[in-house]
């Protein structure tokens, strides 16, 4: 069980990654600056889809099983749940065209003010 306080150092975590719209991506995990595929955890990684920052601030690594961590299961619950986002599409959701940084990060302030409210640990 992930603690909600650790949940929500998390995702104080996921925002803060997103602090500009030049670090936030589509249709690639993690970039580098020079507009290079890294995985998240790579030093150089520079900007994230949803998913590369959940990976990042969960500490996934290449080759390990992301669908095994209960913090990146529980970030993505929460963050489909506060989006009304129907599970096993988030990565979809941060694609689409129309999608913009706003959104993202309006996605993660709904997710925190979700953890904060909840009276249990969730």
């Amino acid at each position: 069980m992930v603690a909600k306080s650790e949940t929500l150092n998390l995702f104080t975590e996921l925002k803060a990654l997103f602090v500009s719209e030049e670090n936030w991506t589509k249709k690639s995990i993690a970039l580098d600056k020079e507009g290079n595929e890294v995985y998240p955890s790579n030093e150089s990684a520079f900007c994230y889809c949803l998913i590369g920052g959940i990976h990042k601030v969960c500490n996934v690594q290449p080759g390990k099983r992301y669908t095994s961590s209960p913090k990146v299961y529980k970030m993505y619950s929460i963050l489909c749940a506060v989006g009304e986002i129907p599970f096993g599409t988030l990565a979809t959701w941060n694609d689409m065209y129309i999608r913009t940084f706003e959104d993202v990060v309006n996605l993660i302030d709904k997710a925190i003010a979700f953890v904060k409210e909840s009276e249990m640990e969730i």
